[in-house]
């Protein structure tokens, strides 16, 4: 709990702002569900204090890596060289992993190609053990269509 707790302070220094600026939408995806959006990760590493980032290293020293020989150290030493996207864990009785596949063409078209489950288990359930074509049909549907939403953005960004 504690760390959960580490995890949220200062939250709402960024939560407001940043809901506000994006017209209370998710800002890939267009969701139109803020108590769905989080901003726990929006403060940039170089504005951060001492203390946060020492909690960081704490937090990173604890975790419990899916390959066992994987040693802290080498762990540190790739986020160092490449960086890494901070995300929350969910946790429940029952994990899916559902996924969507588009393409948005040269000429800005969105193309929704198909969706699918990932499989995934290992030590704490986050190790990728293959798919499932297609997504659950209790849900798939839906994350086509959010997936939708992530194309258009992406096609007026050009991307």
């Amino acid at each position: 709990m504690e760390a959960i707790v580490r995890q949220r302070v200062g939250q709402d220094l960024f939560r407001e702002p940043l809901l506000e600026h994006w017209e209370r939408r998710c800002a890939v995806t267009g969701l139109d569900m803020p108590e769905l959006i989080r901003a726990s990760h929006a403060k940039p590493w170089k504005d951060a204090t001492d203390a946060e980032r020492d909690a960081l290293a704490q937090r990173v020293r604890e975790m419990r890596l899916e390959l066992d020989s994987l040693r802290y150290e080498e762990y540190v030493a790739k986020l160092e060289e490449g960086g890494a996207i901070v995300e929350e864990l969910i946790t429940g009785e029952e994990m899916v992993s559902p996924s969507a596949q588009l393409r948005v063409t040269p000429l800005g078209e969105v193309e929704l190609l198909s969706t699918h489950d990932q499989l995934l288990g290992g030590p704490t359930g986050q190790t990728y053990f293959g798919c499932r074509f297609p997504a659950n049909p209790g849900y798939g549907p839906a994350i086509m269509s959010e997936a939708a939403k992530v194309g258009r953005r992406l096609a007026r960004e050009g991307v």
